[in-house]
């Protein structure tokens, strides 16, 4: 038995029972099926579960739980937001957590943090937050960019 979850209106995410999986999209013509391995066209529904065998709905757990703060991803479960902007949370505790990406500069030049203390952010130079850490390093190269033109040129 195959097993299909709802990614959209028109579209789900195929397990096959043979291992295989891929997405399922509704057209004005019919499914198609795209996966790795390729691309298949159905007419209807009953050709999918030809194909597939019997196709279960599986209905996907929407949990509560919050995973980010404004499109900011943070690292702990259960948390409560203190503010939206700038995205600031806590665990339960006192202690407010900075979601996102963070550069901190320290003594010894800069370094990356996921989700640091709000407070270590403010006792440092610091920049963030960003969405993924790709962003935060792109950020990072260019500024030690420019303190080492600046350094160059004597400033």
């Amino acid at each position: 038995m195959s097993k299909m979850f709802h990614l959209t209106s028109n579209s789900w995410l195929v397990r096959a029972s043979s291992g295989s999986a891929g997405i399922l999209f509704k057209t004005d013509e019919g499914f198609v099926f795209m996966s790795p391995s390729g691309r298949q066209e159905f007419t209807d529904l009953e050709a999918v579960q030809k194909k597939f065998g019997k196709l279960t709905l599986e209905v996907r757990q929407d949990e509560d739980e919050v995973s980010q703060i404004g499109g900011y991803p943070v690292k702990h479960d259960h948390i409560q937001i203190h503010s939206e902007s700038p995205p600031l949370y806590t665990t339960g505790g006192k202690v407010l957590f900075a979601a996102g990406y963070w550069g901190l500069k320290f003594p010894n030049g800069w370094t990356t943090a996921f989700c640091p203390k709000q407070k270590t952010t403010q006792e440092y130079v610091s920049v963030g937050p960003f969405r993924n850490k790709m962003e935060l390093n792109n950020h990072i190269g260019s500024l030690v960019t420019q303190e080492n033109l600046k350094a160059s040129i004597g400033e």
